[in-house]
């Protein structure tokens, strides 16, 4: 479950994290399930994303396995095992804007082996689900840049 603020991009986080899982094993079934709050932009948005070996459906059901809450410079990952805290440096927070510093923190995810998925895999997400090429290189960027901290 990926939970944060509206207008961090919890929904596109959620499509991208779902066409990696789907790129890097064609054979497991996602489904993505999206809840908005009342408020359009600044109330809590949540995306579920079910990873099953058998074909699910978007209906949430029990705890979830890993939880990631995230806003636009820190993220906590919990799992039934542990809690982690990633922040991004000052120095590249001043550098990097706002609205792609959630792409930073999903490199860092990646490089710590907290989202089992590969560098290329999302990377591929990223050029997928946006489509607009300038957006596309920024955000590519900004994983690039999380992967490497």
């Amino acid at each position: 479950m990926l939970l944060g603020k509206g207008g961090f991009g919890v929904h596109s986080f959620g499509r991208v994290i779902r066409t990696a899982i789907m790129k890097e094993n064609p054979s497991v079934s996602v489904a993505l399930a999206s809840d908005y709050d009342t408020v359009v932009r600044g109330g809590i948005s949540n995306c579920h994303l079910i990873v099953s070996d058998e074909p699910c459906n978007p209906v949430v059901e029990g705890k979830p396995d890993v939880i990631i809450h995230y806003t636009a410079s820190w993220a906590a990952v919990r799992t039934r095992d542990e809690v982690c805290y990633l922040s991004i440096p000052g120095e590249v927070t001043r550098h990097i804007s706002e609205n792609v510093r959630g792409y930073v923190l999903l490199g860092m995810l990646v490089a710590r082996g907290y989202l089992p998925l590969s560098k290329e895999a999302v990377l591929a997400a990223i050029e997928e689900d946006c489509k607009a090429i300038p957006i596309q290189s920024k955000n590519r960027n900004a994983f690039e840049k999380g992967f490497c901290l």
